[in-house]
C-alpha cells in the first residue's frame, strides 16, 4: 500500500542539496520537496521551480531561521546540505524537534 510521500526540506541549494533533491523528482510518490532555505536568490529560485514550489511562498528562504511554525510543521524530515563549518547548528536545532534528518558529510570539519 502506498502512503504519502515524505515531506523534506532542504538546507542548502548548491551542488549537493540539488543531487539529494533529485530524488523527490525522480521517485515523487515517495519524496516531496516541500520547503527550501538557500541563501543565493539564483539556487533558491532554481530549486523552487524544478519542485513546483513558488519562490514568494512561506517555505522558500534565504534562512532557514525564517521558517514560521507552520513551514516547520509541513516537513518531517530534512536535508542538511550547507556547507561544511555551518552543519551543527541546523543539525541540532532539527533533531531538538524531532525532524528526520540527512546530515551532508561530514558532520563537522573539527573533532569539537
Amino acid at each position: 500500500m502506498q502512503t504519502e510521500p515524505l515531506k523534506v526540506a532542504v538546507v542548502g541549494c548548491g551542488s549537493r542539496g540539488q543531487t539529494y533533491a533529485t530524488y523527490a523528482l525522480e521517485e515523487p510518490r515517495k519524496l516531496r520537496v516541500v520547503a527550501i532555505a538557500e541563501p543565493d536568490e539564483t539556487r533558491r529560485g532554481s530549486m523552487a521551480e524544478r519542485h513546483g514550489l513558488d519562490v514568494d511562498a512561506p517555505g522558500v528562504v534565504d534562512d532557514w531561521h525564517g521558517w514560521s511554525a507552520e513551514v516547520m510543521a509541513s516537513f518531517d524530515a530534512v536535508i542538511i546540505a550547507t556547507l561544511d563549518h555551518q552543519h551543527e547548528e541546523p543539525a541540532i536545532f532539527f533533531a531538538t524537534r524531532g525532524k528526520h534528518l540527512l546530515l551532508e558529510k561530514p558532520m563537522a570539519p573539527t573533532l569539537e
